[in-house]
């Protein structure tokens, strides 16, 4: 018993004690978070931001407003009124069930101008991949393709997007038509974009917008209803198939630009209604009808497979006036020597900073003696060019940028070492 109790004694000495906490270990902060967790709590953080601060009603494809049918009733009178119904979503992720039922379902799409609401969707990071699902919104219904489970692209869409009187309608929609170019060659006729037609129906609201007018502003603005731009638009689209909450966002963006669409037709159709009442017709230019596709083909565009045209060069703001060089700096340079301008009148009269103009003045000079040097000549500025580079830095708008050029104005004896120190 003493033995034993002895054994377990020295094994109780031998314990390994528990190791304490190294102050090495990396902090919290330095843990590496994978990026797909970080953009999902980035958006869902966003997403909670946005949910506190608009009282509006999440937008739904499952409650429509009823734009679609109104606006046909509006412009086309039928004899038999639409009805709002919450429209069919099909999922397709073969291209022979695309081929089977897209025809039939554009002929009956049951739109003003054969317009469908129009989106895409990729996966998203440094280096986005190709398009990996497409949305269509009709009156009736809304088809998710998912591309990157197909083998190649249905005949039918194809022909769709080469169709120019079928309007693909969207946000962006020109970009996305590139997007279909370079990945899979595709010609895209009839887009039509959303931000285009507001900044037409409402031009004083979006004059400060100088490119695109979000989808999610769009439909606060025109539909009264929240955007919901949640974690799922940062998932993986091309997980096959596509999940539950991926379909409802995917149906939602396609069928929100198609409401959009017809709201903005129904608005500048009124508007002009109202400019009849008002007008005689004899002073007119146009009915409503054709004002409202006025503003429809004003937004319309087209992305072909030709090569895109060369971009004319754009004129430097040191004009050839300054000099036959080709360089802005060396053109510069030319300015300072032959025109006799100050650094400050330079970049005045070249609308640039007081930098931009010494950086390249200094940079053509030392270009020049360097090759000077290259050629065996005697590389040094000359008397005058030295006392006007030091009364330029002396000055209190250049004095500051001396501390960039300190070895080329130290070398070349523009200023002493101890002159440059006390100028920081």
């Amino acid at each position: 018993m003493a033995l034993c109790s002895a054994s377990r004694g020295a094994k109780r000495m031998f314990v390994r004690p528990k190791r304490a906490y190294s102050s090495r270990a990396p902090p919290y902060e330095a843990i590496a978070v994978p990026k797909s967790i970080d953009r999902l709590a980035a958006a869902l953080a966003d997403q909670a931001r946005v949910d506190a601060e608009v009282g509006d009603p999440i937008y739904s494809y499952r409650r429509p407003l009823g734009t679609v049918p109104r606006c046909y009733d509006q412009l086309y009178a039928p004899d038999v009124p639409s009805v709002v119904r919450k429209p069919k979503v099909t999922y397709f992720d073969s291209e022979r069930e695309v081929d089977a039922l897209l025809p039939g379902a554009l002929a009956r799409c049951g739109t003003v101008a054969k317009s469908v609401g129009f989106d895409l969707e990729w996966n998203m990071g440094q280096f986005p991949g190709r398009t990996a699902v497409m949305q269509l919104g009709m009156a009736n219904n809304i088809y998710i393709i998912h591309l990157s489970a197909m083998g190649c692209v249905p005949q039918s869409i194809r022909e769709m997007l080469a169709d120019p009187h079928i309007l693909k309608v969207g946000v962006a929609v020109r970009n996305d038509g590139h997007k279909l170019r370079r990945d899979f060659k595709l010609v895209s006729n009839g887009l039509v974009e959303l931000s285009a037609m507001a900044k037409a129906l409402d031009p004083s609201r979006w004059k400060h917008r100088r490119l695109l007018v979000s989808l999610r502003d769009l439909c606060q603005s025109y539909l009264d209803r929240t955007l919901r731009k949640d974690a799922v638009r940062v998932s993986r689209w091309t997980n096959t198939p596509l999940s539950h909450l991926q379909q409802e966002y995917a149906a939602s963006d396609a069928y929100v630009g198609l409401e959009l669409f017809h709201q903005l037709v129904l608005r500048t159709y009124e508007r002009a209604t109202r400019r009849v009442l008002e007008q005689p017709p004899a002073d007119l230019a146009a009915t409503p009808y054709e004002a409202a596709m006025a503003v429809v083909r004003h937004a319309t565009s087209s992305v072909s497979d030709a090569p895109p045209k060369p971009k004319k060069a754009r004129p430097s703001r040191l004009d050839s006036s300054f000099g036959p060089e080709k360089k802005a700096y060396q053109r510069a340079l030319a300015a300072w020597r032959t025109k006799q301008l100050t650094l400050v009148e330079l970049a005045s009269r070249a609308c640039i900073r007081i930098g931009t103009s010494a950086r390249y003045v200094m940079r053509a000079l030392d270009e020049e003696l360097a090759a000077q040097r290259a050629a065996g000549r005697p590389c040094r500025l000359s008397d005058e060019e030295r006392e006007r580079l030091r009364a330029e830095f002396t000055s209190a708008e250049v004095r500051r940028n001396a501390r960039f050029h300190y070895v080329f104005l130290r070398d070349h004896h523009v200023f002493t070492h101890a002159e440059l120190a006390a100028m920081k």
